[in-house]
């Protein structure tokens, strides 16, 4: 039996970043991601992220720690609507 890793994969998705890099990225397949509400709804609606096999979703609430509440709640609506 050969060397065992248990390296994850881990991925961060906000927006700000190079889309391209975070598309081949998740292409490439990943073991965790770690996305901001809208760019994970992006990402959703373009098909370069799937649901179909995650069991749990935590959405970054940096919108909400910066006093835009009602931002957050707008684009965590918009990633529920995209799952699976």
């Amino acid at each position: 039996m050969g060397p065992r890793t248990n390296a994850l994969r881990c991925a961060r998705r906000a927006g700000g970043h190079p889309w391209g890099s975070q598309r081949k990225q998740l292409e490439a397949g990943v073991d965790l991601v770690v996305a901001t509400p809208g760019r994970l709804a992006e990402h959703l609606s373009a098909g370069t992220l799937t649901l179909e096999r995650c069991g749990t979703v935590v959405l970054d609430e940096t919108d909400v720690l910066l006093g835009d509440a009602g931002a957050f709640r707008e684009q965590a609506r918009r990633a529920r609507r995209l799952r699976p």
